[in-house]
């Protein structure tokens, strides 16, 4: 019995080892996660700046100041960008995909709007560059 205790204290002091570097070499520290917003949570920004956006733009149609028409732009291109990336995080299979790109279709139509009146108000590059694809793909 007494030269068994010293082997099966070295048995599973060496399991002991072996787990622990298992569980070193099973993460993956040089690939962190990208960290991914749910849906809900996203649709609520989007609908949060698309909702500023309104605000601001009903500012604009009272005052003329371009400061309210240079938020309003900005607001609904954040909704644009949020409303892209959510919708690009789905496969074209799924309704959260499709749900975003309706909304998206209709983000990017009122800032078509708010285009329009900037060039009809004389302000014709006071709203930001959406960048590419973000409402030319629907």
């Amino acid at each position: 019995m007494m030269k068994l205790r010293p082997l099966l204290l070295g048995l599973m002091l060496s399991y002991s080892l072996i787990s622990a570097q298992a569980i070193v070499f099973a993460q993956d520290p040089v690939a962190p996660k990208k960290k991914e917003v749910p849906f809900s949570a996203s649709m609520d920004r989007a609908a949060n700046a698309q909702g500023w956006s309104k605000i601001y733009y009903a500012s604009f149609k009272r005052s003329a100041e371009v400061s309210y028409l240079k938020l309003a732009g900005s607001n609904c291109a954040q909704s644009i960008r949020i409303l892209y990336s959510v919708q690009n995080q789905f496969a074209s299979t799924t309704k959260f995909h499709h749900i975003a790109r309706k909304r998206r279709r209709v983000a990017c139509s009122y800032y078509n709007l708010l285009q329009e009146v900037g060039r009809r108000s004389g302000f014709p590059r006071e709203l930001p560059n959406l960048g590419s694809g973000h409402c030319e793909r629907l």
